[in-house]
């Protein structure tokens, strides 16, 4: 097991044989970048399998991702070399910690979802919710003429109900008239004079009703072929369509998560800051290293490259 974390940590073994002393510190950068490359495994497999649902390629996947990570992290940390000042070697590690930090958010992210899986679905369905919900208004809003038509109705028909309530108290004064209650002295002439009344609010009924019941008619027809055609469009909408458990949504849903709830904002950045610690621990680790005047290793190598015809990069 120690040789393998030795042969992840990109040293060279045949050198590293030479001086035991630093075979420790080698197998604890090699342990970092299998540890990380187990991580972006599980991250992309898992990332892979919102998007397509299948455990499978979802595997597949996070092999890959794993493997290309581990591989990076080797090659930053195995090129990484003593220069002649310090600042000279913390400008060679700038750009390796730089993408090691790169590649923590990314990895990160996915497992931030995996760990809010409960929060992630309810927040999802609020929102697959609230769009339906948009999806209704937005349909409603374009048959607005529906309401009109409906409060253009009513009042046609109370213009109708107000000539026929017209029409019976007529009626109710003619009949106490014709039976002398209203006035027993003259019930003849009481009884006429409220038969015209009477015959008036009939005939402005009648002409009421002949203005405002084709209208309604017409109108009601209105009413509902909007209505069938409002009910089509609302029959279309889906209340979850096939991408809204995906991983834009996803992805989304956390975003909302964090911008609403500070605990779960505060454990995310604490999340992305243990992966970018774990990510940049083994070029941290060979950047230390390097402080040390006694490096057995370093100076081994470099003697070796030069019996080669090489040159530190």
């Amino acid at each position: 097991m120690k040789r393998f974390f030795l042969f992840c940590s990109g040293a060279d073994l045949q050198v590293l044989a030479r001086c035991p002393t630093d075979e420790s510190k080698y197998a604890g950068i090699g342990a970092t970048i299998v540890l990380t490359a187990m991580m972006a495994a599980f991250s992309g497999g898992y990332a892979l399998y919102t998007v397509v649902r299948s455990v499978a390629a979802g595997v597949a996947f996070g092999l890959l991702w794993g493997a290309v990570i581990f591989s990076l992290d080797r090659a930053i940390v195995s090129r990484i070399r003593k220069q002649k000042h310090f600042y000279q070697d913390l400008a060679f590690a700038l750009p390796r910690m730089g993408l090691a930090v790169l590649l923590a958010m990314v990895i990160s992210r996915p497992l931030e979802m995996r760990l809010y899986e409960r929060e992630l679905t309810a927040q999802v369905a609020r929102m697959n919710d609230d769009a339906f919900n948009d999806a209704v208004e937005r349909v409603n809003g374009r048959f607005g003429r529906i309401d009109v038509l409906a409060r253009d109705n009513e009042r046609l028909a109370r213009q109708i109900e107000a000539s026929r309530r017209a029409v019976e108290a007529r009626y109710g004064e003619w009949t106490a008239g014709r039976d002398g209650a209203a006035a027993p002295d003259t019930p003849g002439m009481v009884s006429a004079e409220q038969k015209q009344r009477l015959d008036d609010a009939r005939r402005r009924l009648e002409a009421v009703k002949r203005r405002n019941e084709p209208v309604i008619a017409r109108n009601a027809r209105e009413i509902d072929r909007l209505r069938a055609q409002r009910n089509q469009q609302l029959a279309r909408i889906d209340r979850a369509p096939p991408d809204a458990d995906g991983l834009l949504v996803r992805l989304r849903a956390l975003r909302q998560l964090e911008a609403r709830d500070d605990e779960v904002r505060r454990a995310s950045w604490f999340i992305t800051l243990v992966f970018v610690a774990l990510e940049i621990a083994p070029v941290t680790v060979k950047l230390l290293s390097m402080l040390n005047p006694y490096r057995p290793y370093d100076e081994l190598l470099e003697e070796h490259a030069a019996r080669l015809g090489g040159s530190s990069p």
